[in-house]
Order: C-alpha cells, then structure tokens, then sequence
C-alpha cells in the first residue's frame, strides 16, 4: 500500500511538474522556428528572432534597466524586511500585529491597484517617474514576500536569553 502512495506522490508531482514546464518548452521551441506563423510545423533551427531583439540597443537598455531595478529593489527590500522582522520578533508583543499586517498587506492588494496608487502618490507630491521611483514602488512591493521568509527563519532564534 505504501508503494501505490508513494508512486500516486511521484506521479502527481511530475504531472505537475510538466505542468508547469511544459509552456515553456513549447514557447522555447516555437522562438528557434523557422516558420514565420504560429502553429506552424517545425520547419528549421534558427535563432534569427534572438539576434533581431539583441540587435535593438533599446532592448539592450530596458533589460539593464529592468536587471538594476530589480538588484537594487531586492536588495533594500531585503535588508528592510529584515530589520522589520528582527524588530518584530525580539519585541514579540501583541502591537506587532498591526505593524505586522501593515507591512505584509502589499501582498493582499492586486499588483494594478499598488501602481496606480503609487503613480498617484508620485503626481499628488510632483516626484518623477524616474528611476528612484521606480526602485521605491519595487521596494514596496518586495518587502512583504522577504519579511514572510525571513520571519520563519527567526522563528529558531531565541531572543529572551
């Protein structure tokens, strides 16, 4: 019987696996394609699509933009989750939870709603859209998912001695 269950486990778990891989290959596959509409039969290898987007120095700078936004807004989100969930693990008092909630309702609140919110905050105090703005809004919204992680990681730590 625990052989039936542990391969019912195996099997769900790479049905899921395939799952969630299986775009990915398709969408891999279809990008080094010859033909030129989608379905289309496999007609040849080419990785002509690839050089086309390398070849436009505006993608070039958005990725960079894209890898600089999302380093630095990681790595201030991090460091601030964890001085926030230090902070609220040392002290373990009953007022944490409402700092608590504020800190990780950016997840409750739809990516859209968090935009436009921030995007309004920027034109009510006449900020630029720059890139400053950019890493604060990314900050914000990182936050909450490093604080969860980093909270049960404290969890261990006994700080009474």
């Amino acid at each position: 019987m625990r052989r039936l269950a542990a391969a019912t486990e195996q099997l769900y778990l790479a049905a899921l696996y395939l799952f969630i891989i299986a775009p990915l290959i398709v969408v891999a596959a279809t990008s080094i394609n010859t033909a030129t509409s989608f379905p289309a039969p496999f007609e040849g290898l080419t990785f002509k699509w690839y050089r086309a987007i390398f070849a436009h120095s505006e993608f070039i700078h958005a990725a960079r933009t894209s890898a600089l936004v999302g380093t630095i807004s990681a790595a201030l989100g991090t460091v601030a989750a964890f001085l926030a969930a230090y902070a609220l693990r040392r002290r373990g008092k009953r007022e944490n939870v409402l700092l608590n909630a504020a800190l990780v309702s950016p997840i409750l609140v739809p990516q859209v709603v968090i935009s436009l919110a921030m995007l309004q905050f920027a034109a009510l105090f006449q900020l630029s859209g720059g890139l400053p703005s950019l890493i604060g809004v990314h900050t914000v919204y990182a936050l909450p998912f490093a604080l969860r992680l980093i909270m049960v990681g404290l969890v261990r730590f006994d700080f009474q001695s």
